[in-house]
């Protein structure tokens, strides 16, 4: 699911450049405004005869490539733009990925500066000029890291504890199957696939920032062939009731990477020294040997 893949991060960069925003805008001790209410969506459309989820997945990897050709991807460079057209903000990105799960998103906002989110394997992080140095935990590393597992989307059996296709929906006038993927946070994303091309045109999730949940839709488009997989280069995406663009400039695979490319900052590996429980003492004192 390489689209699939690509609007996760696409959708927490969006994120981040929506609290940026936010930030901006606001003083620093006073927290966003809710969105309002949107009117409740539509149930999906039941279908008398519903394929499986796993089909509907099997069916977009192999549109997109197939899970030979997944497998020979070991790292990833990507360049993107960004832009936030009703504040009038714009962003570049720059995501470098390698296995089994190494990833660092850097964004760099007009007029905020630069964003780091990443991951070394077993570390999680992102520093900005709004919080500082911070280390990702719970639910929040736990999506993060799914994101930066090379290969999720022919993993999908074990990244996500259920997948069940609930029903027939229209998205921008193609005929859709509405999928229901449930991670082992017990959140559910909801992917739309397009019926007639088998590829994947829309998708809603649930993000974990510090200001909460956030809810987060993205639209897809204008795939195009990079080696031997077919990557959506477009999405556009709606977080906090702010409607942001991305486009893909340059999708690299297997590029060589600098070896300390995922390496944890200095001051993410104090925090993370920090975290760590105390070693316990005894609370006896050893007996003295005569």
């Amino acid at each position: 699911m390489a689209a699939n893949m690509w609007r996760r991060w696409m959708i927490g960069a969006a994120a981040v450049m929506t609290l940026a925003g936010a930030g901006l805008a606001q003083p620093a001790d006073k927290p966003a405004d809710k969105p309002a209410d949107k009117p409740a969506e539509k149930p999906a459309a039941p279908a008398a005869n519903l394929p499986k989820a796993g089909d509907i997945l099997n069916t977009y990897i192999e549109k997109t490539g197939g899970k030979a050709a997944y497998e020979k991807v070991k790292s990833r460079r990507v360049k993107a733009t960004m832009k936030m057209d009703p504040m009038g903000m714009s962003a570049g990105l720059t995501i470098l990925q390698a296995s089994p799960a190494k990833m660092l998103v850097k964004t760099e906002i007009e007029g905020l500066g630069s964003v780091e989110q990443g991951t070394d394997g077993t570390l999680a992080w992102e520093k900005s000029p709004m919080s500082g140095p911070r280390l990702l935990e719970g639910p929040e590393k736990a999506t993060f890291m799914r994101q930066a597992t090379m290969n999720n989307e022919i993993l999908w059996e074990k990244l996500y504890t259920k997948v069940e296709t609930v029903g027939e929906e229209t998205v921008d006038g193609k005929a859709c199957w509405k999928l229901a993927l449930t991670t082992p946070e017990k959140d559910t994303i909801h992917q739309w696939f397009d019926k007639a091309t088998g590829l994947l045109v829309k998708m809603s999730m649930k993000m974990q920032s510090q200001m909460g949940e956030l809810e987060a839709e993205s639209t897809v488009g204008d795939y195009k062939k990079v080696g031997d997989l077919l990557l959506a280069h477009s999405t556009v995406v709606k977080v906090m009731g702010i409607t942001q663009s991305l486009i893909m400039d340059k999708i690299e695979l297997n590029p060589e990477l600098p070896a300390d490319a995922f390496k944890a900052p200095e001051d993410i590996v104090k925090l993370a020294e920090k975290s760590k429980p105390a070693e316990k003492k005894d609370e006896a004192p050893k007996p003295e040997g005569k």
